[in-house]
This record gives C-alpha cells, structure tokens and sequence, in this order.
C-alpha cells in the first residue's frame, strides 16, 4: 500500500508541473485556450499511462504481492484464478485496473458536464477549461478509493467494461484512420493542378505505405509460421494479404474512381498498413498453442518486440485522441484576448462558438483509457491465465485485433462502394 501512496504522492508533484506547464503555456504569443485545453487533457491521459506502467514492473509487483496492506489484494485472489508463483502480475494487473477506473470516471463526468455547451460564455465551460488541480485531485482521490474495492466482483465486471471500451476504440481508430487518408488525398488532389510535386508525393506516400505493409506481411509469415503446424497463422496472415490485394485493386477501378473522386491507392495504402500492424501485434499476443493447427511461437520470445508493439498501440491511442479533437476546430471563429495581454497571452477563441464538441472530446478519452488500460494488461483475462498460458499472450488480445482488421476493411470496402451503390444518397462521396 506504501508503494500507492508513493504514485498518489507523485501525482500530487504532477499537479504542480501542470500549473508550471499553464505559466509557459501563458507566455507563447500563439497559444488559445482550445489549443490548450486539449493538450492538458491529452497530458493526463499520458500521466495514467505513466502511473499505470509503475505497476508492471517487477520489482513492485513482487512488492505489492508480499504486502498484507494492499485492501484488494488477500490469499483468495491468487486461489481463485490458480497462478501460484506468478500471481504478482495479477495484483500488478489489478492495480492497472484500479489506475484507469479513476480516469474513466474522471472522463465520464466531465462528459456528463460538459454536454451541450455551444461556447466559453457558458459558465460550465470553466469546469472544462481549468481547474486543473482539483482535477487531478479528483482522480486522486477516485484512484485511492478504487484500490479499497474487494478484487472478486470487481476484476471479472471491469475486464469485460474495459474489453467492450476497448474493442469500441479500436473501431474509432478505424473510422479516423479511413477519414485521415481521405482527407490526405483530398488534400494532395487539391494542390495537384497548381504544384505538378504533389503527384509524386502521392507517389512516393504510397510506395513507402506499401513497402512497409509487404514488410510486415513477410515479417509475419517468418516469424510466425515457423513450423509445419502453424496452419492458424497462416490463414490470418494470407486472409488480411487476400482482403489488402481486394481493396487495393478495388480503389482505382473506373467505377469507384468515377462516383467518388477522392478515392484512390493512397487510401487503400494506409489502410493496409494498419491492418497489417493490426495482424501482427495480434499473432504477436498469440498464446504458444499445442494444437496441430497452433503455433509454438510468439512475439513475446522476440527480446523486447512485446514492449516495443505495446508502446506503439499507446502511442497510436493518443495520436487518435489528438486527431479527434483537433479535427474539426474552425478557423473562422473569432478569436479575443485577455486586456491584460502583456501579462497573458492565452486567447479565448471561443466566445462566439466551441471549436469542438467538449462531451464527445471527453467521451473519446474515456474510450482511450478503456484501450490503454486493456493494452497495458494483455487483455488479461484470470480463467485463460489460470490454463498456464503466459500474461504477454492471451486469445482474447489476439482475436479482438484480428477481428478489428477484418473490420477496418470491410468499413473502407463500404466507403468506397456505397457512393456506387446509393449515388442519391453518397452523391458527393465520404
């Protein structure tokens, strides 16, 4: 319990850094309050993935399992999942569990708070905009009352609150992966008639975008079809390469082109990219199998590979975060600064209309602390665990991406036939 206390004191340090960091934010000439608050947000989110990671380390999970102060933690939770000696990583699991329950409530309420504000004159704009101490007092004192929450009822009933938040962020990665990639043609399409450069960009975007994909395709079916019995493997590994050659050739035929010019290979490039890294990080999680059609192998034998697709699934998380709430800011909302403009050079920019939905900015990040919180614990599930597979592998981590993969094609094979299917309706494209 001393070593909770120690990451809640370090929280409190973090909320003098947070004042620090709105000072300097204070004396740049350019920043808004929008701007601002938004990357506020997204340092918490960083903050929990910090905290959470504390308690993967060995060392204190070893600590936390040998503790008698730890509320959650007593000799009738290693019995009921069966791990023995490897029961520290539960309760280091248990602990990430109980971090991010704290932030989705945080995000939750300030969801539930922000609802319907159209601009910053609104006086719960404030509640949005500041308070920043407060704040990260109240996940603070959210996280520490999570850690008194009795471990049977609650492991089992967050574990599938957390698969479903998690599988839904996953698909809300696919929805602004497949708008990004519009939006990056579009763009490009649109300076092509003024700068002859911009083709070749798109050129070169998706030569690298599909190099990369073959990479990972030839990279799967080494390292994880390396023995006769991996016939599982290799049936994902050709389905993704089967369903990534069908978008491909789809998105530059003379139908699809002629209702919906923004269309193209760069599009389907990308895509097949992030189904790829979906594919690998998912047979990377792949428990060692004794089945015929299983493969005794895994990501997790490759020294350092599970870490390293752990920090990219973060790190994809909050890009998706970012691109959610910066996407749609406007630029034609006025902008005014404080009178005291020599002292305080953070503009409100939002006097006359928000720049972006505050309940669905909030949502989101609930929805990424679900994905982090289920990334950092290998989609753990105790009854999987219990059978002697390894915490670095479990089916449900493997089977919730390969399905996510499955899905991200099928929603960019939808954008792309839909306009051909329903020109009424999609007449001017996605």
């Amino acid at each position: 319990m001393g070593c909770v206390l120690g990451v809640c004191a370090a929280q409190i340090a973090c909320c003098c850094c947070s004042t620090a960091c709105s000072l300097c934010c204070s004396c740049c000439p350019s920043s808004v309050t929008s701007v601002m608050t938004r990357l506020m947000y997204l340092f918490l989110i960083v903050l929990g993935v910090l905290t959470s990671s504390v308690f993967l380390i060995p060392q204190v999970q070893k600590s936390l399992s040998k503790s008698v102060n730890i509320p959650f933690y007593d000799n009738s939770v290693c019995g009921m999942i069966k791990l023995g000696k490897e029961c520290e990583k539960a309760v280091g699991y248990q602990s990430v569990y109980r971090v991010w329950f704290a932030f989705v409530m945080f995000f939750l309420l300030m969801a539930f708070l922000t609802l319907g504000i159209r601009s910053s004159k609104d006086c719960r704009a404030y509640l949005h905009n500041g308070f920043w101490f407060f704040k990260i007092l109240i996940i603070i004192g959210v996280m520490i009352a999570a850690f008194f929450l009795p471990a049977t009822p609650f492991t089992k009933i967050w574990l599938y609150i957390g698969t479903v938040g998690g599988v839904v962020f996953i698909m809300v990665q696919v929805l602004f992966l497949i708008e990004f990639a519009h939006r990056l043609t579009e763009a490009l399409l649109n300076k092509a008639d003024d700068n002859k450069c911009c083709g070749f960009v798109m050129a070169i975007l998706c030569l690298i975008m599909y190099g990369l994909a073959i990479a990972g395709v030839v990279g799967m079916y080494i390292n994880f079809t390396v023995s006769n019995a991996c016939n599982l493997n290799k049936g994902l590994i050709s389905i993704s390469l089967f369903l990534c050659i069908i978008v491909s050739i789809v998105s530059v035929l003379p139908p699809i082109q002629a209702a919906n010019q923004k269309s193209g290979i760069l599009q389907a490039s990308v895509v097949s990219v992030y189904v790829t890294y979906l594919n690998f990080s998912a047979l990377g999680a792949e428990p060692v199998g004794s089945k015929s059609w299983e493969c005794p192998y895994n990501l997790s034998n490759i020294n350092g590979a599970g870490v390293a697709m752990l920090v990219v699934g973060i790190v994809i998380a909050l890009i998706t975060v970012f691109y959610a709430s910066f996407k749609k800011s406007h630029d034609d909302v006025g902008v005014i600064e404080d009178e005291e403009a020599h002292k305080q050079k953070v503009a409100d920019d939002e006097t006359e209309s928000v720049q972006y939905s505050y309940w669905l900015f909030h949502l989101t990040c609930m929805l990424a602390s679900f994905y982090c919180m289920m990334v950092l614990t290998n989609w753990f599930k105790p009854e999987t665990v219990s059978k002697g597979f390894e915490f670095a592998a479990s089916w449900p981590s493997m089977w919730v991406q390969i399905v996510a993969s499955w899905v991200c094609i099928l929603l960019y094979m939808w954008t792309m036939v839909a306009p051909v299917l329903f020109p009424d309706r999609f007449s001017s494209g996605f």
